[in-house]
């Protein structure tokens, strides 16, 4: 009967230490979570709807990121919006709601030795498409779309499969991919297949004497896809033909410049008639972000930023019509990762163009 209180104080011992050994093993994967928010104040519109006034949860995108085993990630990312279609079949509800706009496997498949090396990369799922993502490490989505996202050249998300290789020397990437071509807001329509690439050139970028100018990108894309047929769904698809070249001439912290072109052209048809009818359209647009206080007062950064863009459409190069959109707005950096842009918005149609909104905004952009 002695023994029985040596045995329990061995006893306790032994569970106090199983616990501290368990507390030292990791659980579970790791998981890393971020995400952005957009949201904004809004008065003014178009013509029709000069008296809006109103506050809007424009996106957030909530990113989870996690190990599949060796050289293999997975990435989720949600995309809350307002659904404000209730008119079609399957609608439910005009509020906010979520959907995937990520959801791929990405597999490290190979890397080069030495400085700067060369990589391979292969994405798998619903996945990045070259040419938005590029352009929005250059422009504040916060604000508004790019230009061949908000005039739907291209989807910025798409299912397929997607190769990227990382260029040796800080010389850039190149990515291609084939996709359904639908985007992430459509389900599989057609039995056609777009393929897309995108070159990301830098020239300077193992330049150190280079300065501001190191950041030099210089990208040509082209995408290709088809149309299926009005008039006979079963027959060949018409021509979707998407190409561009996107310059980012300074992108630093004091200082963005970037200029671009892209061209659209698409054959159509109708159900009664198999005349095929092709249309190329064009837009170009510029646009800085600058930080003037860093300049004058010789820092490398600044809370405060001034944005100017502006862009041209014509969505056909052979007739007149066509509408500007121009953007002048002031940031402030409340946080690194948290910024709040005042700015005004007015897209003219000129030329017969019915094109007309004028805006002011105020634009929250919360990152975490």
């Amino acid at each position: 009967m002695r023994s029985l209180p040596r045995l329990a104080t061995a006893a306790a011992f032994v569970a106090v230490a199983a616990t501290g050994v368990a507390a030292q093993t990791p659980v579970g994967t790791p998981l890393k979570f971020s995400g952005v928010v957009y949201f904004d104040w809004q008065n003014g519109g178009t013509k029709a709807q000069r008296a809006i006034n109103k506050f809007d949860l424009t996106r957030a995108y909530l990113n989870f990121i996690m190990p599949a085993g060796d050289n293999v990630t997975v990435r989720v990312t949600t995309d809350v919006y307002q659904n404000t279609n209730t008119t079609t079949s399957g609608a439910y509800y005009a509020g906010w709601t979520s959907r995937l706009k990520y959801a791929f496997m990405e597999w490290s498949a190979w890397k080069d030795q030495g400085k700067d090396p060369a990589a391979l990369t292969f994405r798998f799922g619903l996945t990045q498409t070259p040419e938005i993502d590029m352009m929005e490490g250059f422009w504040q989505r916060g604000i508004t779309n790019t230009p061949i996202d908000y005039l739907s050249f291209v989807p910025s998300s798409d299912l397929g499969a997607v190769a990227l290789l990382t260029l040796p020397g800080k010389q850039g990437q190149l990515m291609a991919g084939v996709y359904n071509g639908n985007g992430y807001g459509h389900y599989e329509t057609d039995r056609f297949k777009d393929v897309s690439a995108r070159l990301s050139w830098t020239p300077l970028g193992n330049q150190d004497g280079a300065g501001m100018f190191k950041t030099l990108q210089i990208s040509p894309y082209f995408w290709k896809g088809y149309n299926p047929s009005n008039f006979n769904v079963n027959g060949p698809g018409l021509q979707k033909d998407r190409w561009g070249l996107h310059v980012a001439v300074v992108h630093d912290p004091r200082l963005t410049v970037v200029g671009e072109y892209d061209s659209r052209t698409d054959g159509n048809d109708s159900a009664t008639n198999p005349t095929v009818s092709t249309v190329t359209g064009a837009v170009t647009s510029a646009f800085t972000i600058v930080r003037p206080l860093a300049f004058l007062n010789h820092t490398k950064n600044d809370p405060w930023s001034v944005v100017l863009r502006a862009d041209q459409y014509k969505p056909d190069n052979s007739l007149d019509p066509y509408q500007r959109y121009l953007i002048g707005g002031i940031g402030y950096d409340i946080s690194q990762k948290s910024t709040v842009y005042a700015d005004f918005q007015d897209i003219e149609g000129h030329n017969g163009s019915t094109a007309d909104l004028k805006a002011f905004y105020f634009h929250f952009i919360i990152g975490f």
